[in-house]
């Protein structure tokens, strides 16, 4: 064959090279485009029939501005839509306590959860302009997570007590020498930008205990301008104890502008000969009086010798779809941060556990 013609032939596989890999890269990316948008589609879904603010026992409209200011506990899901803003009173709970149970608020104002306040279902969704979380509030699907994704292995095979996978693959450890079954696999790869699955159940040890931990919840934060945490946020998979597999995390999706954290002051009255046991991970100072923006110096354990003396903490919340404990510990969740800014203090955690 002549020179010209062989070199004719090798740039005629190159250039075919290219073409198929091209092609093979824009049916990849139609793939996860179409994917990315059925989940899209699946949280923006709305319902028939949205509730009302006095449905749900509270003082105003959510056209205006609706105050909850007792608890509330259902076994239905709650859709809620308009135009105004919500406050939701310390101390106040508002609870549906069925796997995959959805609490949802999607309003065009601010939202403020009291100081321990919770909010508890399967789905947690807030959508606003603000959003600001008091101390200790809580927004919680931790072991309540519904039926993973169809085709998905999440949940161990046999009575290993495996844990249950989903960001992670869920923990083996074995009571015989020899097993076909491992942990529960990994899965939703196709939407990690954007993660919208339950977790799964972790493995059980016998027919009587088929399964461990459940899986853990969905929560969506899509919050405009600035997102204010003081308390905790998480989809946490269940606990398996000594008879089963903890549960895999499930899904947390955070979308804001800034992702802020309020510093708060906490007042003690103690007596001179009392000591306070302070956990590492609270940063303090000690001052009379506490002032507004005061650095903190200090972290640990403090003997307040003065009843006077005030105890001030920086802000802290928590972001958590970790997994649960269990025989064989759960498989971390997913949690996509889409975020401007976001302040170092901020603790997010998506670990597998023991």
């Amino acid at each position: 064959m002549r020179p010209r013609k062989i070199h004719y032939h090798i740039c005629w596989c190159i250039l075919s090279g290219y073409l198929l890999v091209y092609v093979h890269s824009l049916s990849l990316l139609s793939e996860a485009a179409e994917v990315h948008a059925s989940t899209r589609s699946q949280i923006s879904s709305q319902p028939d029939y949205f509730v009302t603010c006095e449905d749900l026992k509270g003082v105003g409209s959510f056209d205006t501005t609706c105050f909850l200011n007792s608890n509330l506990y259902r076994s239905t899901d709650i859709y809620v839509l308009g135009a105004g803003n919500l406050e939701i009173l310390p101390h106040v709970q508002i609870v549906c306590p069925i796997e995959g149970c959805t609490i949802s608020f999607n309003l065009s104002g601010n939202i403020k959860v009291g100081q321990n306040a919770a909010v508890v279902a399967g789905t947690v969704v807030f959508s606003a302009v603000s959003l600001t979380m008091g101390p200790n509030s809580s927004l919680n699907t931790s072991s309540l997570g519904g039926s993973p994704p169809p085709q998905t292995s999440g949940t161990p095979v046999g009575y290993d007590g495996a844990g249950g996978g989903h960001g992670g693959r869920g923990a083996s450890c074995l009571k015989t020498n020899h097993t076909n079954f491992w942990g529960g696999d990994v899965y939703a790869w196709s939407t990690l930008s954007y993660p919208w699955a339950y977790g799964s159940k972790g493995g059980g040890t016998s027919d009587s205990h088929k399964y461990g931990g459940n899986g853990g919840g969905r929560v969506l934060l899509d919050v405009n301008d600035i997102l204010y945490i003081n308390g905790s946020v998480t989809a946490e998979g269940g606990v398996g104890g000594s008879l089963g597999g903890g549960g895999s995390g499930g899904s947390i999706i955070v979308r804001a502008q800034k992702l802020r954290f309020r510093k708060q002051n906490l007042v003690l009255e103690l007596n001179s000969d009392k000591a306070l046991f302070v956990p590492a991970f609270v940063e303090l100072i000690v001052i009379k009086p506490c002032e507004e923006g005061q650095e903190v110096l200090h972290k640990g354990n403090y003997l307040l010798t003065n009843q006077n003396d005030q105890l001030c903490r920086k802000g802290f919340g928590v972001i958590s779809a970790a997994g649960g404990r269990g025989w064989g510990g759960g498989g971390g969740g997913r949690i996509s941060l889409n975020c401007y800014s976001k302040q170092e203090d901020v603790k997010v955690t998506v670990h597998g556990s023991y």
